[in-house]
């Protein structure tokens, strides 16, 4: 899954590409997700910061038909390999890359991502919501 989303690019040139049998399968463009009044939701770019993969058997019709009737549940999924694609000089094994440091915050926060028994940051957690940038709280 190729990712161009870089502090040096601009917001409109980034994209995610799903790749599968060794052909691009998907592609995501940031200008696909643009402000869209009509349902009231304001843009979404493509993350600058470090992401998670995660891989599951989420079903949609959306990237091709699906077999519903041969569908057996519950179900395993097997994966060969998962190939992960960095820029030779932006390599970044964690999640503190210096444009994005978010170690310290973690190890404050550390119960919070370690106890399986807090699933809601402020009923269970009992800390206040973090503050957002992108809302003026900082």
């Amino acid at each position: 899954m190729p990712v161009r989303s870089t502090g040096n690019s601009s917001p409109s040139t980034q994209y995610i590409t799903w790749i599968s049998d060794n052909k691009a399968a998907w592609t995501f463009r940031a200008p696909g997700m643009d402000a869209d009044p009509t349902v009231e939701v304001s843009a979404r770019p493509v993350p600058q910061e470090p992401m998670y993969i995660i891989i599951n058997l989420g079903i949609s019709e959306n990237f091709g038909k699906v077999d519903f009737e041969h569908l057996t549940f519950p179900t395993h999924m097997k994966v060969d390999y998962i190939r992960v694609y960095q820029p030779s000089d932006a390599i970044n094994y964690g999640c503190n890359p210096p444009d994005f440091p978010t170690q310290d915050y973690i190890n404050t926060y550390i119960e919070a991502y370690t106890n399986p028994n807090l699933t809601t940051w402020v009923d269970d957690y009992k800390q206040p919501f973090p503050k957002n940038s992108f809302l003026g709280q900082c």
